[in-house]
């Protein structure tokens, strides 16, 4: 009788254990990112884009969000702002 006990102890505690490795890996995937509130940035090829400086004046781009993507042309380039979120 023990060898049970100590059977559904041990499935229990790996349970609670993959439920917490889930939920983890649930706070950073990139679909709880835009939740969020961040978007990404792609160009017209599809290619990410990280950084202001890769953006020409003019250039057309693609914004996703949470709830879907919408189309933008760029702007001339802000002076660059360093700025530290605290989370």
């Amino acid at each position: 009788r023990l060898r049970p006990l100590l059977l559904r102890t041990t499935l229990e505690r790996a349970r609670a254990a993959l439920a917490e490795v889930a939920g983890r890996l649930a706070s950073v995937s990139p679909t709880a990112v835009l939740e969020r509130g961040y978007a990404l940035v792609f160009d017209a090829r599809g290619t990410a884009i990280s950084r202001a400086a890769g953006v020409k004046p003019g250039a057309d781009l693609r914004l996703r969000f949470a709830d879907g993507s919408v189309r933008a042309t760029a702007a001339r380039r802000a002076v660059a702002e360093q700025q530290t979120l605290s989370l």
